[in-house]
C-alpha cells in the first residue's frame, strides 16, 4: 500500500530518507509550528532514520492536511505523532488515517504503542488501545495485533 483515496484526500506512506524534498514540502509548515507543538503536548515534531509518515493531502492542495509519524521497532509499531489541521477536522480523516495504520500493524502481526495526553485516551480506547502506564498528563497505550477481528 503506497496510497489510497478517502473522501477527496490522498492518504499515503512516505519516508524522509526516500523522498526528503517532497515530504518536507508537504509537512514543513507543521514541523516548526508553535500551534502544532502545543497540540502535540509541547513536543516538536521530528524525524528519524526509521520513521515512516502517513500523510493526508486534500486533492488539489500543495501541502498536507495531516500526518501520523511512526516507526517499527522489534515487531512493534510505535506511533510518535498525529496531527490534523483544524480546517480539515470533523470529516473522519484522522480516524481513517489511524484505521489505515492499524491495518498495517495487523497485517504484519505488530502491536502498536503510543503516548497520548489523558484527554485523548477515550478516543484511542474506542480503537482498541489499553492504558499500560501514566506519567503526569501522559498515558502510555498499547493495542495488540489483531487477525480477522480477534486479538492474537
Amino acid at each position: 500500500m503506497e496510497e489510497i483515496a478517502y473522501q477527496g484526500y490522498r492518504l499515503r506512506l512516505m519516508r524522509s530518507r526516500s523522498s526528503p524534498t517532497e515530504l518536507f514540502a508537504l509537512i514543513g509548515q507543521y514541523l516548526a509550528s508553535p500551534r502544532v507543538r502545543h497540540e502535540c503536548g509541547g513536543y516538536a515534531l521530528n524525524d528519524g532514520p526509521h520513521y515512516w509518515w502517513l500523510i493526508a493531502q486534500k486533492q488539489g492542495e500543495p501541502t498536507a492536511a495531516g500526518l501520523l509519524s511512526f516507526e517499527i521497532t522489534h515487531e512493534c509499531l510505535r506511533l510518535h505523532h498525529g496531527y490534523l489541521d483544524p480546517a480539515h477536522r470533523g470529516h473522519g480523516i484522522f480516524r481513517a488515517m489511524l484505521r489505515l495504520l492499524l491495518g498495517i500493524a495487523d497485517s504484519k502481526g505488530f502491536a502498536i504503542d503510543t503516548r497520548v495526553t489523558t484527554a485523548s485516551v477515550p478516543y484511542f480506547q474506542k480503537l482498541g488501545f489499553e492504558s499500560i502506564g501514566s506519567h503526569g498528563q501522559w498515558q502510555t497505550l498499547t493495542r495488540e495485533a489483531r487477525t480477522h477481528g480477534r486479538s492474537n
